[in-house]
């Protein structure tokens, strides 16, 4: 982006904070079929999408432009409770009491339903534009202006990511902007190296996990971080079509609207029945909500904050395949360093890449122990791993997974570099390209 369009970004953040409104997102106010309805009431003009031009974007969002945001329920405290630094300070002292072996999870889930209780939005949020995001970025971090849409640019169809919610952009920026951050994804589920951002994010294959630890913290005073992400395959899909089909499965009731807050719990929540959700079959992330489509859930006993396992995978009937922290795997905890990268396959597939067990008694046994751990919930020491110059590890454990019906495992590959090198060195290869173009160069 040249630095006219930067100043412009920054023009924008100022006009929007004088005005007290955000294209796409005005406090208070009803939805409006035809954005001259607000200016007969009085309201600025809409900013020009001189961001969405130059990255070639076309969005047309005239139908339903301006959607509530803090006027939606479910997201303010309840006015009972004391609030201090934008926290409750009876959920904060709960989390403390939690921390120091005294407080309890099921105190604590009484409490956010006194002082801080969920509810699903009654309507889709409609994606914040490029110069929106901008905006927000000016006023928070202008380095990361350039990689808007690059998401977008250089992710193709099941390549694996993690997706967040841009925390300075809603919490610092006025007005308030959603903004999806997409990260290379994480075995612990924290932010992996930044793709870029974009207003919306679809995924096949989710999985939602959290840092329980690093919840409680948060929960009992310390500032927020990225503790959680959504990682699962891109699925490319543009800001109109995402939220054409976020109007279309609102009310659908194979879709779930599911939140994260470490207030309230250290998982991910179906905002209408508060279970955790662990998995589903497709995650679509837009304005404040994630939606998930036939979610799996968890049990909200194995989430006492510094307890319950990750899970990575699902299984149909709920069942999940958690893994150890990174730190304590057995095998191949510096796989990155040798050039390998975190995946996610159905476990007949990886049984098809790898070559097949000869059945044995001794394997049976095998298979039938892991399938014990697993329906206990208890975490796997390693992912299942295939190697470059041949070989495998986890086919016990693939046969396990399948035969109690998950539907995909955490897997590690070694594949060959592709042309570009990795998916963060193509995004800053075209941030580059972009750089050499604005200053005249070929």
């Amino acid at each position: 982006m040249s630095k006219k369009n930067v100043a412009n970004a920054l023009h924008i953040a100022k006009s929007v904070g004088r005005r007290g409104y955000a294209w796409g997102g005005i406090p208070d106010m009803p939805s409006m079929e035809d954005p001259s309805e607000w200016l007969e009431m009085g309201g600025a003009k809409p900013v020009a999408t001189t961001v969405d031009q130059q990255l070639g974007l076309n969005r047309d969002f005239s139908s339903n432009v301006f959607q509530p945001l803090t006027g939606q329920p479910g997201g303010m405290p309840n006015t009972s409770g004391s609030v201090q630094n934008n926290r409750i300070s009876q959920l904060q002292e709960s989390a403390q009491r939690i921390k120091s072996g005294e407080g309890s999870a099921e105190e604590h889930a009484d409490l956010v339903n006194q002082y801080k209780p969920v509810t699903p939005y009654n309507a889709p949020v409609a994606p914040a534009t490029s110069d929106e995001m901008a905006a927000a970025f000016a006023q928070t971090d202008s380095r990361k202006i350039p990689k808007i849409g690059l998401p977008s640019q250089v992710l193709q169809e099941g390549d694996p990511a993690a997706v967040r919610l841009d925390i300075p952009s809603y919490n610092n920026a006025n007005p308030s902007t959603w903004t999806v951050s997409v990260h290379e994804p994480k075995p612990d589920y924290s932010a992996g190296p930044v793709i870029g951002y974009d207003s919306i994010a679809h995924l096949s294959n989710p999985t939602f996990g959290v840092q329980p630890t690093g919840a409680m913290n948060i929960a009992a005073g310390k500032k927020k971080s990225t503790i959680a992400t959504v990682q699962g395959n891109w699925k490319p899909t543009t800001p109109n079509d995402a939220y054409a089909l976020a109007k279309q499965i609102h009310n659908d009731p194979n879709w779930a609207q599911v939140g994260m807050d470490p207030e309230r719990h250290a998982y991910f929540y179906d905002r209408k029945t508060m279970q955790p959700v662990v998995s589903a079959d497709e995650a679509l992330h837009i304005g404040p909500l994630v939606y998930a489509k036939n979610p799996v859930y968890g049990d909200p006993k194995n989430y006492k904050f510094a307890h319950g396992g990750m899970p990575l995978a699902r299984a149909s009937g709920g069942r999940t395949y958690h893994l150890e922290p990174q730190s304590e795997w057995k095998d191949n905890s510096d796989y990155k360093k040798t050039g390998g990268k975190m995946t996610h396959m159905a476990p007949g597939e990886f049984l098809k890449k790898v070559e097949p067990l000869d059945m044995g008694s001794d394997d049976r046994a095998k298979i039938k122990k892991f399938k014990k751990k697993i329906k206990k919930g208890k975490p796997v020491d390693h992912p299942m791993a295939i190697y470059p110059a041949g070989g495998q590890d986890g086919r016990h454990h693939a046969m396990a997974a399948k035969e109690l019906g998950i539907k995909s495992v955490p897997v590690l590959t070694w594949p060959k570099k592709a042309k570009g090198g990795t998916i963060v060195d193509k995004a800053l290869m075209l941030l580059s390209q972009k750089a050499q173009r604005q200053r005249g160069r070929p």
